[in-house]
């Protein structure tokens, strides 16, 4: 039996001399594609359960800090809309995920947002948002989308984000402090 093994430039010929050994490792690749089956709240979209403390308890209070008071008359309270945008994004774990944002008060879906965009951001207008506006976020991914964990080329692998929030008021009248 003859055979050539090429590895980038080197080329190793046998010519039927059994005292020249040559000894490689093989390594096949596997990929591993997990697929969730905890429903989300948002339908077509399956959560991941990434443990409890992925995310803080944001409590019961309104993010905005705004009141249902109509005697108060300050900025937050006159917000139009918010952008919530993902920034600082390192991901060496895992392929195809976004993130949920529900409205924890009555458990709506709003916006999803995709972690694989260019330039991830979702912006909501605030008349769209109960008050008091609590999130909950889930870590999804698309139904029938299976988890694709990466190949780890480094010794420490990371997944970090952080989520900005800009907002837009309409201050065209008189505040009070």
């Amino acid at each position: 039996m003859e055979y050539e093994v090429t590895i980038d430039s080197w080329t190793i010929y046998y010519d039927g001399d059994n005292e020249k050994t040559v000894t490689a490792d093989l390594v096949i690749l596997l990929p591993l594609e997990i697929v969730s089956t905890i429903s989300s709240t948002k339908s077509g979209y399956k959560k991941l359960e990434l443990g409890d403390d992925l995310f803080p308890d944001m409590g019961d209070s309104d993010l905005f800090l705004r009141t249902d008071n109509p005697d108060e008359d300050d900025l937050l309270s006159n917000l139009d809309s918010i952008k919530i945008i993902l920034k600082n994004y390192r991901n060496d774990i895992i392929d195809n995920i976004s993130l949920l944002i529900v409205s924890k008060s009555d458990n709506k879906p709003l916006e999803v947002l995709n972690f694989d965009d260019p330039e991830p951001f979702i912006e909501l207008k605030m008349d769209d948002l109960p008050n008091p506006f609590t999130p909950r976020f889930e870590i999804v991914i698309r139904d029938g989308t299976p988890l694709k964990i990466k190949r780890q080329l480094k010794d420490i692998p990371e997944f970090d984000f952080v989520l900005a929030v800009e907002a837009k008021a309409n201050i065209d009248h008189t505040i009070k402090f």
